[in-house]
């Protein structure tokens, strides 16, 4: 199965290299439908998470892996999650934590962003990059989209670093909304921003890895 930073490298029918999620989104559904044929597991779907084209109660559970942070109306997501699913179904998803909940690796990232870049620059809507890792703010959306049994664990997730451009390729490769940032950088800003990036990791790189836990949510629907 291809990694998300050989999807990323690949081009369109331009040739050109990618710069929109929606090109990767075809990419990793071009991708999911070829192994679906090879193993029958799986039927890949491009959609409107917001606006899911399948029917009330059909499903038993419903997982979304670092999505909820990239929607523009988390809640309304949650509610299709809801819709779709037969009651009692389980809804599963992860989230990044915060820098203060032990995400250093991001922390790292946003803390030079802050220093170096100008973050006013037009990023479609989405909720606060780490509510939904918080209880007092991702509870009441459950409650509010039709879940209850609402359960969260921390994932200890150490962030691989194996030289100081590591955070460099995750923002061009793997990231969604840092890399929009990112691209929307004059070169001089962007130049700044890799160079402070790898002058920050290079203290890391003699431990191999870098704290990124995630949470991860479960919940009933009612």
């Amino acid at each position: 199965m291809p990694t998300l930073s050989q999807i990323s490298n690949e081009r369109d029918g331009n040739g050109t290299p990618p710069n929109t999620t929606a090109l990767i989104c075809r990419q990793l559904v071009r991708h999911s439908r070829h192994f679906s044929t090879v193993w029958a597991l799986c039927v890949a779907v491009m959609c409107d998470a917001e606006a899911l084209p399948f029917q009330d109660k059909l499903f038993d559970s419903v997982l979304c892996c670092f999505g909820l942070l990239h929607f523009a109306r988390p809640v309304q997501a949650l509610r299709e999650a809801a819709r779709v699913l037969k009651p009692g179904g389980i809804l599963g998803f992860t989230v990044w934590c915060a820098p203060e909940q032990g995400g250093e690796f991001l922390g790292l990232i946003l803390k030079t962003y802050q220093a170096h870049a100008n973050m006013d620059v037009g990023l479609p809507p989405a909720p606060p990059m780490f509510g939904l890792a918080d209880p007092s703010v991702r509870d009441p959306m459950l409650t509010e989209a039709g879940f209850r049994e609402i359960q969260a664990r921390n994932i200890a997730i150490v962030w691989p670093i194996r030289e100081a451009e590591t955070p460099f390729e995750f923002v061009l490769k793997g990231a969604v909304r840092t890399r929009m940032v990112y691209e929307r950088q004059t070169p001089q800003v962007q130049r700044r921003i890799r160079d402070a990036l790898a002058a920050a990791t290079t203290p890391h790189v003699s431990a191999g890895g870098i704290p990124s836990p995630a949470a991860l949510v479960t919940a009933t629907r009612t």
